[in-house]
């Protein structure tokens, strides 16, 4: 669910971006052959529009990597495997504090390292704040 959330948000990051209004043309951009159909095309079309940075792309990639294999697998999923520990390992979302007193590091459960980059990358793209440099939302600093 929470890969569902930030892709949602991502969504309508792009959508506010664009300035697109009206609901057909929504649709005609999020159906099944649309542009914006899948969540990897999300990531890439918000990584084009400078939404996001390289190292949040390469985080929403990883979480885009462990909903589809949840979404697939057969066996019964848990992120403590140790293919999910691997990803969840690769997260680089200790920059994405917004307020000086948060941890700038990640939890050590591959499962709550999951669900903190989910929603880190949610309330900053719902903020509009920028992710990570090379996101065109950086501020410039003299």
């Amino acid at each position: 669910m929470a890969a569902t959330f930030v892709e949602e948000v991502i969504f309508e990051a792009i959508i506010d971006s664009l300035l697109i209004a009206d609901k057909k043309s929504i649709e005609e951009l999020t159906g099944n052959n649309g542009p914006l159909g899948t969540f990897s095309n999300k990531v890439m079309f918000a990584h084009a529009l400078g939404l996001i940075g390289e190292e949040a792309r390469s985080d929403l990639n990883i979480i885009r990597k462990i909903r589809n294999k949840a979404a697939h697998q057969m066996d019964p999923f848990s992120l403590s495997d140790q293919q999910m520990k691997d990803l969840t390992g690769n997260f680089t979302v200790r920059y994405y504090g917004i307020f000086p007193f948060e941890k700038k590091t990640l939890p050590d459960s591959p499962r709550d390292r999951y669900i903190e980059t989910c929603e880190k990358i949610a309330m900053r793209l719902e903020n509009s704040e920028p992710l990570f440099s090379g996101s065109k939302r950086e501020p410039e600093v003299d």
